[in-house]
């Protein structure tokens, strides 16, 4: 009988000496890359307010699609920014020249080669079959010097012509300025940390969200800080708390709530979904690698495919209930998600160089 109790206990209380805090770390990170990339699946996913607001009553639809695409979802930028953050200070004894210039090289291949693709890319499938499949006229061939330029900078409202894509771009400035950030994080830590959490929490932009979750993931890279089994200590409680969190806000609305709500409701999420993701990897969970894998692709092609079907769906099909709304905006995350998972793995597998490099090496 005190066997048996002894082993129930050690399965739901893991000894911390069995996995080390970063390797724990390092699993969460791994095991996190897919599900965040179906978050930001969901945040471009929707039904457009024209079709929506044709149909008499919608709030089921309302309220699914405001919590998972505008409350959770959103929890996984800033993570994705964290972790970035990071990774490229993690290991760094001195940021010397030398370091910074093997850094930056690195990051051509994983930053900027898939960056200036995808972007030409969206552009090359969107003249397509706007021009051969849908029979729409399109002024891609007419563009000038600036036109094509402002694709990979500002083609529309601050974003690259494949708008997701902002992150990366966002993410080689961050690469650039490495040694701005290690000097500031070095002499001053708290008022910098400071400063910028407390710009990102009265803005939220995405300039705020890059410069403070960058910089306070390269405070715990360079600091060595591994949180891995604190994470999974908090990882009931956050969970709890979010879930009511989440509930009202989505219930409430963004837009009757002061942004500050918002912003913490983000910290909160991003402690409970990294404190599960603990538990998962200390419980066995298993890693499924080919889904992380694919997770580049799926990020990088997923608006192509969603432009694509939106614009052939809706000129064909109107929901007529709100039940018809929330299956379309599911299958709207499903399917890019499986068809980018497909596709990378066909890729993979005729033309692993390639993928590769179309991928950053991931």
């Amino acid at each position: 009988m005190e066997q048996k109790k002894e082993r129930s206990r050690s399965v739901c209380r893991p000894r911390q000496e069995e996995l080390d805090d970063a390797a724990l770390l390092s699993r969460i990170i791994s095991l996190l890359r897919f599900p965040l990339i179906v978050g930001i699946v969901c945040i471009h996913a929707g039904v457009p307010e024209s079709v929506v607001s044709a149909v008499g009553s919608h709030a089921v639809y309302d309220f699914v699609h405001e919590w998972s695409a505008q409350v959770v979802a959103r929890v996984a930028v800033p993570l994705f920014f964290l972790i970035s953050g990071y990774l490229f200070f993690l290991n760094v004894e001195r940021l010397t020249l030398a370091a910074y210039g093997h850094k930056l090289w690195k990051r051509v291949r994983t930053l900027f080669v898939p960056y200036v693709w995808w972007n030409v890319a969206a552009v090359l499938v969107a003249w397509l079959f706007h021009t051969y499949v849908f029979h729409l006229r399109s002024a891609v061939p007419h563009w000038d010097l600036s036109h094509w330029l402002s694709v990979w900078w500002d083609y529309r409202g601050g974003m690259p012509y494949n708008y997701p894509l902002w992150y990366i771009r966002n993410l080689m400035l961050m690469a650039v300025a490495a040694p701005l950030q290690w000097w500031l994080l070095k002499r001053l830590p708290r008022p910098v940390l400071l400063l910028t959490g407390v710009w990102w929490l009265l803005s939220g932009g995405n300039a705020a969200t890059t410069v403070f979750f960058f910089m306070l993931g390269a405070w715990l890279g360079i600091g060595k800080r591994s949180f891995g089994w604190a994470l999974w200590r908090l990882a009931r409680p956050a969970g709890v708390l979010y879930v009511m969190w989440s509930v009202v806000e989505a219930g409430w609305g963004r837009e009757f709530m002061p942004s500050v709500f918002h912003q913490l409701g983000i910290v909160l999420g991003a402690v409970c979904v990294m404190g599960l993701a603990a538990r998962y990897v200390v419980h066995g969970g298993r890693q499924w690698k080919w889904l992380q894998a694919s997770s580049f692709w799926i990020y990088a092609t997923h608006v192509i495919v969603l432009g694509l079907t939106q614009t052939w769906l809706f000129r064909s099909y109107r929901p007529e209930s709100d039940i018809e709304l929330l299956l379309v905006f599911m299958a709207q995350i499903a399917w890019p998600v499986g068809a980018g998972a497909a596709l990378y793995a066909l890729m993979h597998k005729c033309l692993p160089r390639l993928t590769a490099w179309l991928t950053g090496g991931r």
